[in-house]
């Protein structure tokens, strides 16, 4: 459940930088810069799970028993 919450941040977090990215220093048609929101998009998907998934064993390392 934790990765789910952490995923939905990470990539929200990417959407906004991408957007950023795309919409002020790329000068493309729309159709280009539509491909390359969405190929941007499905790399930054794939990265936040990783970095979720990351994140939570971090801090399931850092909280458990010893």
């Amino acid at each position: 459940m934790l990765v789910w919450v952490f995923t939905a941040i990470y990539f929200l977090i990417f959407h906004f930088i991408i957007n950023f990215v795309i919409n002020n220093f790329i000068n493309m048609g729309f159709a280009g810069q539509s491909f390359l929101a969405i190929f941007c998009w499905i790399i930054a998907f794939f990265a936040s799970v990783g970095l979720a998934e990351f994140t939570e064993k971090k801090i399931a390392e850092k909280y458990s028993k010893k």
